[in-house]
């Protein structure tokens, strides 16, 4: 019982403080780029990192752009989030949305939208996803002959944007010389529940997606938002399109994956100020919303499942309990084993608490939350869980579809059961 507690413990101790000291999956200033920020002295990288030449000024001509976005019952933001597309300083672009078989007020919106943008154009999407296609990817496929620009961006309902967004993703696109370009937004969480579960979330992606790692053009990591994909269109195309990825539900990482497995350029940055949303409403659409991602990020594989949840019990849920049991040991029975096992301890749930302070402080939300990443594991090992259960008892359910074994695929198998489809 010692032994194993102290195996556990070192474990703990050695993953926590490696996640603290390591540059690697380090999210921060080095990777924030805000409406003030000049691309000429944006390396991200640097020094290691070879930099395209010097950005010299605004183009002379700024390149045409098509943003296409899918919404499904989204009517009580579209105002907000579509307006503030529809009113952005670029002088030459346009918005393609889809309704995609709303039952809101949706249609009246985008309506009303519409009289007041001449850009703006509306596709109302009247069927299903066919077997074999995901929702979104579907939605998406629908404008896929209003992606004629040299530049294609894809985005999400639920997003607002600052007036300059646009402007300054594409000044960083020309001077990095990107064929993807993918922008993370300020995520505003206004429940505990929210909170909690971006908490571990982005703990999480960014340990398995590190930036540092997803913009390194020799590792094949890809950490891409489907909130922000600022596509070359000639890149967009090479890679099949958005038909490419159409069973997958965590389909802005698997474009991302494929787009930098064919050579090209991808890069992803992070913001404060340029584009912001609240991606749930609550515990409860927290809940549901991370349930449909969670288990098709272990690739639909039971053994990687039981690795993830175990790792989020021992290295998360169970971390403050380690100091109790070993002190109680170490009063019942004091010497250097139990002294070293409570020294271990202790030094992983502070190692723990400070690297998540790091993160909500990156978040935006109160630092006293770092105390509550034990919760957060708690939160997402159940849904986790939920998640797994979900695929092989009835399939997965979102937007008020279910998505069946049958329907996905896994990440790590998209290239290779798309490309196989292409060549019959």
């Amino acid at each position: 019982m010692v032994w194993t507690l102290l195996l556990i413990v070192t474990l703990a101790a050695a993953a926590w403080t490696g996640e603290l000291f390591s540059r690697r999956h380090r999210v921060g200033q080095k990777f924030l780029y805000n409406h003030a920020t000049s691309p000429a002295a944006f390396h991200g990288l640097a020094p290691d990192d070879a930099t395209p030449a010097a950005w010299v000024g605004d183009p002379p001509a700024w390149p045409a752009v098509t943003i296409i976005l899918p919404g499904r019952n989204e009517g009580h933001v579209l105002a907000r989030t579509l307006g503030s597309l529809c009113r952005m300083d670029y002088p030459n672009y346009r918005v393609v949305f889809v309704d995609d078989q709303s039952t809101d007020d949706t249609a009246a919106v985008c309506a009303a939208l519409q009289a007041q943008h001449s850009h703006l154009a509306v596709i109302h999407n009247t069927q299903p996803p066919p077997d074999g296609w995901v929702g979104k990817v579907w939605a998406v496929h629908q404008a896929r002959a209003h992606a004629t620009t040299p530049y294609v961006l894809f985005t999400d309902a639920d997003l607002e944007y600052h007036p300059q967004c646009l402007r300054q993703m594409m000044r960083l696109a020309l001077h990095r010389q990107t064929d993807l370009l993918s922008l993370l937004p300020r995520i505003q969480a206004d429940t505990l529940g929210e909170r909690l579960g971006l908490m571990a979330g982005m703990k999480l992606i960014t340990t398995f997606f590190p930036l540092t790692s997803s913009n390194d053009p020799g590792s094949p990591a890809a950490l891409t938002a489907g909130g922000f994909l600022l596509f070359r269109r000639e890149a967009y195309e090479a890679i099949g399109r958005h038909e490419a990825v159409r069973q997958q539900v965590i389909e802005d990482i698997a474009l991302g994956r494929r787009t930098k497995s064919r050579g090209l350029a991808v890069y992803t940055v992070a913001t404060h100020d340029l584009m912001h949303g609240r991606m749930y409403e609550g515990w409860r659409d927290t809940y549901r919303g991370l349930k449909k991602n969670a288990y098709a990020g272990s690739n639909y594989n039971l053994l990687e499942f039981a690795g993830g949840a175990l790792g989020l019990l021992l290295l998360g849920v169970l971390v403050p309990v380690y100091p109790v049991v070993a002190a109680v040991a170490w009063h019942i029975h004091p010497g250097p084993l139990n002294g070293a096992i409570l020294a271990l301890a202790v030094l992983a749930l502070g190692a723990m608490l400070v690297d998540m302070r790091r993160a909500v402080r990156f978040l935006g939300f109160p630092a006293a939350n770092a105390l509550l990443a034990p919760l957060a594991a708690a939160f997402f090992l159940a849904i986790y869980s939920h998640s797994m259960i979900d695929h092989y008892f009835g399939g997965a359910v979102w937007s008020g579809r279910r998505y069946q074994p049958r329907h996905v695929v896994a990440l790590a198998r998209t290239d290779d059961t798309i490309d196989a489809g292409e060549k019959k």
